[in-house]
């Protein structure tokens, strides 16, 4: 229990701060049902106070004086009350501090906002509206939660003659279906988001006004024919639902803010149809399956960018790390030194040109060499006298060629050459031949000069070394005589 004249001081020493005042966004005075049914029954004693002033003014004058007369309490609530027909903004919950005499459960009847009469925001938390009287024609935004409220008529229950409002918030309620909305056709903003909607309300339809529609956190699956209903939708929250499919929202052309956030959309591709849209600026997409790649901001990006469209990407823009990786050359680059990093080793490769390297050394014990292959050149050695055999490393290459050497075809013909220079006789010596030709008596059994046929047999023999030798025949043919010699 709080003592009314404490409380009455600590609320006018509250209202002393500009804050609960100001233009565009003042502070919301908290109240508590209790304190607001205390202040509904002082601002009765005020008026009936103030009616009794009246009164007294019109009487003798002797008796004025004792009627005008006003008590230390009655200055203080007067003061406090000029303070609260001047508050814009009032939120009232049901749990809190009680004021002695005022108990709350025990109300029976409608608390009235007679006091408020320059409210233009009220909240009401835990609070049924009907538990509220008709209040200012000043209020515009109305805030009903944890109301257990399972359709609008029962928050909107005062007349929409008198009550115009353009911002309605029903989040944290019961909502299954939306109905009866022809009477809030001035709203700009509604919130119904944490209800038990499972589709889109055909009933937005009516509200042509609407800029901001805010339908998380409820059971929606599907979006199909969305641009039906709001069509001029602006701001659009659909966050926390079951949405696979985002078809329909390409034909939001009004739409600059979009939250898809905590969704079941499984490919970059749905956000194709988005790319085209004009007016959109934000967009969130965050806590969706598709969203588990790493690299998908910069896949998105790249979506939009090929539109010919800007957007802030869960409510970052775009950075310079990314813009590079926008690139295609940075791209593939950087793709490539990713797989490169991640692709595993497991060994070296087994060398083929070292024998050291056998299968009972370590993994890593023997690094990998290169070997070129050397360029083989072809050698021909003709060993003159012997039956020449090509090497085993050129068998193939000497099969291939078109031109075949002739070495037996040399050979025999020196052998030939050698064998018709041979005579049948024993062979003088040197002196005893000289002797003899000195004296002029040469054996008659001595060889006689060259016929024509040993010379025809040189000339074929010289013939086929310049064929085979070329340039080098006359090395050979000395190489010849030598070995005779």
């Amino acid at each position: 229990m709080v003592n009314r004249a404490i409380w009455i001081r600590q609320l006018t020493q509250l209202l002393q701060d500009e804050a609960y005042f100001h233009p565009s966004s003042p502070l919301p005075l908290h109240l508590n049902l209790s304190e607001l049914l205390f202040l509904q029954a002082e601002h009765q004693l005020a008026l009936a106070a103030k009616e009794k002033e009246t009164e007294a003014a019109t009487e003798k004058p002797k008796r004025w004086s004792l009627w005008g007369l006003k008590s230390k309490s009655q200055g203080d609530t007067s003061e406090l009350f000029d303070k609260l027909s001047k508050l814009p903004c009032l939120s009232v919950d049901r749990t809190g501090p009680t004021i002695d005499g005022f108990d709350a459960e025990e109300k029976t009847e409608r608390v009235s906002l007679a006091s408020f009469g320059n409210l233009s925001r009220l909240v009401l938390l835990q609070i049924h509206p009907r538990c509220m009287d008709v209040p200012p024609v000043t209020l515009k935004h109305l805030v009903v939660q944890h109301g257990q409220l399972d359709d609008v008529p029962d928050a909107v229950v005062w007349s929409p003659d008198t009550i115009h409002l353009t911002s309605l918030s029903l989040a944290n309620n019961t909502l299954a279906r939306l109905q009866s909305l022809e009477l809030l056709q001035s709203l700009t903003h509604l919130d119904v988001s944490h209800n038990l909607l499972d589709r889109i309300p055909e009933a937005l339809s009516c509200l042509f006004n609407l800029q901001y529609l805010n339908l998380a956190h409820n059971k929606i699956s599907s979006v199909a024919a969305i641009h039906t209903t709001v069509g001029n939708i602006q701001e659009l929250n659909l966050r926390g639902n079951s949405i696979r499919i985002i078809d329909s929202l390409d034909r939001l052309w009004a739409i600059e803010r979009l939250d898809l956030r905590e969704n079941c959309i499984e490919s970059l591709d749905e956000f194709k149809l988005l790319a085209p849209l004009p007016n959109l600026e934000t967009l969130w997409v965050q806590s969706n399956p598709c969203t588990e790649q790493t690299e998908y901001r910069i896949e998105l990006f790249r979506i939009f960018e090929m539109a010919g469209s800007r957007v802030i990407l869960d409510n970052a823009k775009l950075t310079h790390q990314e813009r590079l990786w926008m690139s295609p050359q940075r791209r593939a680059s950087d793709t490539a030194q990713i797989i490169k990093e991640k692709k595993p080793v497991n060994a070296w490769p087994r060398p083929r040109s070292i024998a050291a390297c056998d299968e009972g050394h370590t993994q890593h014990s023997c690094p990998p060499l290169i070997t070129r292959s050397k360029s083989l050149k072809t050698k021909r050695m003709i060993r003159l006298g012997e039956p020449v055999m090509p090497a085993a490393s050129s068998v193939h290459s000497l099969k291939d060629d078109t031109h075949v050497l002739r070495v037996a075809t040399l050979e025999q013909a020196v052998q030939e050459t050698q064998l018709s220079r041979k005579s049948p006789h024993k062979k003088r010596s040197k002196s005893s031949l000289t002797r003899s030709i000195r004296s002029g008596s040469v054996d008659s059994q001595s060889p006689p000069p060259l016929p024509n046929t040993d010379t025809e047999a040189f000339r074929r023999k010289i013939e086929t070394i310049r064929s085979e030798a070329g340039t080098e025949w006359l090395r050979v043919l000395q190489e010849m005589d030598l070995d005779k010699k």
